[in-house]
Order: C-alpha cells, then sequence, then structure tokens
C-alpha cells in the first residue's frame, strides 16, 4: 500500500505538536511547583519542630530559615543538637517537591574540639544578648561557675549558663577546659564566700598580694587559696 505524503507529513506534524505541548506542560507543572514552594508559610510549617527543641529560646537555640525558589528549598541557620537538625530536614524532604540544600549548622561548634567547657575566672561575669560591650545585659555569672561553650565570635564565646540561660560572655571571663578539667573542678574542695565580697590572697595573711579581684557573695573558692576568716 502506497503511503500518502500529505498523510504522512500531517502525521509527523502532529507528533511534533503533541511533543510541543508535553513539554510545555511540563515547564508549566514545573514552575507551578516552584511558585508553589516559594508561596508556603515555611516558618508556620517547622514550627512544631522548634516547639519541641526550643520552646524557650532563651534556654535553647533554633534558628532556622526556610527559602524557595525555582531551584529547590533552602534551609539555613543554627539548631543546638543533630537530633533537632535530623527532624527539620525529614519534615523538608516530607513536604518539598524540589531538591533541599542543607546548610544548618549544628551547635556546640565542632571547632570548640574538646575544650568546650569554660570556668568562669573573674568575680562576676556579663552574658550578654549580642557579642558587645554595649549589647543587653541577659544575666551574670560568678567565679567558679562551669559553663558550656556552643561556639566562638571574634573575642567572644556563646555560652549555655548553669541555669541553662543563653548569651556571649567576653573571652577574657572564661577559661575554656575539657570534660576531665570540670570533673577535677567540681570534685575538688570549695568553700562558699558569705560575705558580700572578699579578696582571694595567695598566702595566709593580710597582707599578702590578692591572686585574684574581688569574690563576691555566693562565689566558690578553691581550697588551695586564702581568704580570711
Amino acid at each position: 500500500m502506497k503511503s500518502i505524503p500529505g498523510r504522512r507529513f500531517r502525521g509527523i506534524a502532529g507528533t511534533r505538536h503533541r511533543q510541543s505541548v508535553a513539554a510545555l506542560l511540563f515547564v508549566i507543572i514545573l514552575t507551578g511547583c516552584s511558585h508553589k514552594e516559594a508561596d508556603r508559610d515555611w516558618q508556620a510549617m517547622v514550627a512544631p519542630v522548634r516547639a519541641r527543641y526550643a520552646p524557650d529560646p532563651r534556654l535553647a537555640v533554633f534558628h532556622a530559615e526556610i527559602r524557595a525558589d525555582k531551584d529547590g528549598v533552602f534551609a539555613s541557620g543554627e539548631v543546638e543538637g543533630d537530633t533537632a537538625k535530623r527532624e527539620l530536614l525529614k519534615l523538608l524532604r516530607q513536604t518539598a517537591t524540589g531538591p533541599i540544600a542543607d546548610e544548618i549548622k549544628v551547635l556546640l561548634d565542632s571547632a570548640l574540639g574538646s575544650r568546650n567547657s569554660g570556668l568562669v575566672n573573674v568575680s562576676v561575669g556579663n552574658v550578654r544578648r549580642e557579642p558587645d560591650h554595649a549589647a543587653e545585659l541577659v544575666t551574670q555569672v560568678l567565679l567558679g561557675d562551669t559553663v558550656e561553650l556552643l561556639k566562638k565570635n571574634g573575642g567572644w564565646n556563646y555560652i549555655h549558663c548553669p541555669d541553662r540561660y543563653l548569651g556571649w560572655i567576653d573571652e577574657e571571663a572564661l577559661l575554656a577546659v575539657d570534660a576531665a578539667a570540670v570533673t577535677a573542678w567540681n570534685s575538688a574542695d570549695l568553700y562558699r564566700v558569705v560575705r558580700q565580697y572578699e579578696l582571694l590572697r595567695s598566702e595566709p595573711r593580710a597582707d599578702a598580694a590578692p591572686d585574684y579581684d574581688e569574690w563576691h557573695a555566693r562565689a566558690f573558692v578553691p581550697a588551695r587559696r586564702f581568704v580570711a576568716q
């Protein structure tokens, strides 16, 4: 049976037309998906995870920024602990239709190494909301207190205080130590200062040179140092 040239041309043209329509539909669907991703209220979506791991932002870190465009979903920020990050990414993978770029940092920062604790070595350490001496005062720590280091920024450390409050403290107010040093410190013989303030001296004499600055009430004193009776 002989083929009819006109019919063959119409068949080829029809196939090409269907392919063009399919490609156009794919682009429309893809564009629609990217718009759908961009229009999502991502902060509301991750709110349950934030509420689980950081119900009080003064006591736990969960700063996740989620944005989306035609290239996918981008997750950045900081969270405290691997478990919080895994649950956040699991939620995003269940929701997003495109690829997810993970740029979320986990605290405590691995750059700190094993020395991720700090012993307060000033009478009173000011803990501030930002790494700046002019920033709002959040709380204070006392000489001898043990704190948890989370990250560094220049000459400042971001810490958990003994009461779990978060804030920045001047690195000069701390001695960075490892877990063994914390254990040794906590098991050492200590005395609690009960006066309003006291000087710690190198020898048991009133005229001996002070070893540190003033120790305020409720601070702990190592037994190997001397205070007036």
